[in-house]
């Protein structure tokens, strides 16, 4: 919103919002806030051919080549859906994978002492 005073209020009051997410979802077990930064959206936007400095290249024919809205240009589109849940896989992955493998670790380190033990 580039409306001068509301630009900062909308700002404000989804900075507010978002803290409040992350928050609570760091206070449940079993919960876990995944962030999209603007930075990951707007590649989402970039055809192959881009530069990587540039945000639709050099021309705008990457914006029709890309749209990720549907055509009440309001609501996602079924590209944007995919990608979308692309980007919260990989990040919960990449959030829960270490705790998997200690986890298994963990477990394997306990299997083989318990082993150990019922031998001697």
């Amino acid at each position: 919103v580039n409306i001068f005073p509301l630009g900062m209020v909308w700002d404000a009051f989804l900075g507010f919002f978002l803290r409040q997410k992350n928050e609570l979802a760091n206070k449940r077990v079993n919960c876990m806030h995944l962030d999209l930064t603007a930075a990951e959206i707007a590649n989402w936007y970039k055809t192959n051919n881009e530069e990587e400095d540039s945000f639709f290249g050099s021309n705008f024919s990457g914006i029709k080549n890309s749209a990720l809205l549907s055509s009440d240009g309001v609501h996602p589109n079924k590209r944007m859906y995919k990608l979308w849940a692309e980007s919260v896989c990989q990040i919960f992955y990449d959030s829960v994978a270490p705790q998997i493998e200690q986890a298994k670790k963990n477990e394997y380190h306990n299997l083989a002492t318990s082993t150990n033990q019922s031998v001697q």
